[in-house]
């Protein structure tokens, strides 16, 4: 089945392309396409189409939702599905500038874990974005789905300059020990997967929360995704289900019933009250990461020896 999920092209130097097709926002001078109205519904109005492009054309893994009490503070949650990082659960969350869409201030990711990673800043947790818009940020062309896309990519872009590297011990490592440089990453993705269940650092009623499993609760949610049982008439899943894209398919195998982060050990086998940690010494520096084909993971191309 075609994978509905638009592909990031990146050129040779990682720069996100400007036109997407998932992007219905026209690309055309932004404040010629409004009457004049007050600055803070406009750029409201900006924030919320930007938010319903992400939904109907849903970067693959990757889950956010704007902030209840501002609309400049995204939350969300990136799952990551092959390569270093594989099995990797990150809550982060994406911050607009205040003069949003009118601004050449490229928008900021801050991961709310830790994670050795030559693009991001060890003391904020911040993701760099320049590699990929290395012009800054363009009003009239760039949208909150690029740097989604980006933020994709970063699981598969490692080799960076020491000049460029916001964490330049990172890039070092990257470069001269990857062996040592899996087993930090290993130890991020255990982490990501304990302290998921820990609340979230902000109290935005929209802030991500996550719950051990609850098989009361959903079992049945799995039984109307197979089709073995019919969601109620009034079901939010009854609109999901009908969609000709498959949105479970970023972090859901419906026919295995399996997290896709799930690359090596099958967690579900022995899950009852809680999710218990992932064995991620089996991930041996011998053993090859288990990288599917390029459609898997939304046609970015991995590192080499990743």
């Amino acid at each position: 089945m075609e994978n509905p999920i638009p592909r990031l092209n990146l050129n040779e130097n990682d720069e996100v392309p400007v036109e997407s097709d998932a992007i219905s926002i026209s690309s055309t001078n932004r404040s010629d396409n409004l009457p004049s109205v007050d600055p803070l519904k406009r750029r409201n109005l900006f924030v919320i189409t930007e938010f319903r492009s992400i939904c109907n054309r849903p970067p693959e893994g990757i889950y956010v939702r704007p902030s209840e009490l501002d609309l400049l503070e995204w939350y969300g949650v990136i799952v990551v599905k092959a390569g270093v990082f594989a099995g990797g659960i990150f809550r982060f969350t994406l911050t607009l500038s205040p003069s949003f869409p009118d601004t050449d201030q490229i928008p900021t990711v801050e991961f709310e874990l830790n994670l050795f990673h030559p693009m991001i800043h060890p003391k904020t947790n911040r993701v760099d974005f320049h590699r990929f818009f290395p012009s800054g940020w363009a009003p009239d062309r760039n949208h909150i789905y690029h740097v989604l896309q980006a933020l994709q990519a970063l699981f598969f872009r490692y080799d960076c300059t020491l000049d460029q590297a916001a964490n330049p011990e990172a890039a070092l490592l990257w470069a001269d020990d990857r062996k040592k440089f899996k087993k930090m990453a290993n130890t991020a993705v255990r982490d990501s997967r304990t302290q998921i269940y820990d609340p979230p650092k902000s109290d935005d009623p929209q802030a991500l929360k996550f719950k051990p499993w609850d098989g009361s609760i959903m079992e049945p949610v799995l039984s109307m995704i197979h089709g073995t049982t019919t969601p109620p008439k009034e079901h939010p899943l009854n609109d999901v289900l009908s969609r000709q894209d498959n949105p479970f398919a970023s972090f859901f195998n419906v026919e295995k019933t399996k997290y896709l982060c799930d690359v090596l050990p099958d967690v579900n086998a022995e899950r009852k009250d809680s999710d218990p940690d992932l064995d991620m010494d089996v991930q041996s520096d011998d053993i090859e990461e288990e990288i599917p084909d390029s459609s898997y993971v939304a046609g970015i191309e991995e590192e080499d020896d990743v």
